[in-house]
């Protein structure tokens, strides 16, 4: 479900900017459309995250995809080059799913759809304007955090 949401928002003809804010917002529809998978996930992550087979289709699925988006933001000029595009894509994912699998484990919704914007908006606003202020990030460059 995820997979199929995300595909389509990443396939569109948007450039890669709105397409990795409209991917963030279908995947964060479907986990509080489906508060109930959320939860099974969250009870058994610890033995999934050592399925090979697992990582290997989160790989396909999930941070391919982003990977590949933040590749062609660069080339429309929607997005900055970064020099780990892998950690970044598990970075945008792991961002994304621990905001929906809280909001879908903490308590049923009355509107999962508002619900799944907002937690975009604030996921697609640290994930791609951070959270330093403008030129603070130029300034420390080559400085230890």
């Amino acid at each position: 479900m995820m997979v199929g949401a995300g595909g389509v928002a990443v396939a569109s003809s948007e450039n890669a900017r709105t397409r990795l804010e409209a991917a963030v917002l279908a995947h964060l529809g479907v986990m509080l459309e489906h508060p109930s998978l959320c939860r099974a996930l969250v009870g058994d992550l610890g033995r999934a995250t050592r399925l090979p087979e697992l990582a290997a289709a989160l790989r396909t699925a999930f941070y391919e995809p982003i990977e590949q988006v933040l590749a062609e933001g660069v080339s429309d000029g929607s997005l900055r080059q970064v020099a780990d595009p892998g950690a970044v894509a598990l970075s945008v994912f792991g961002a994304m799913t621990v905001a929906g699998l809280s909001a879908a484990v903490e308590a049923p919704s009355a509107d999962r759809s508002a619900d799944a914007t907002r937690l975009s908006a604030a996921v697609s606003e640290l994930v791609l304007d951070g959270l330093a202020t403008p030129g603070s990030r130029v300034q420390r460059r080559g400085e230890p955090l």
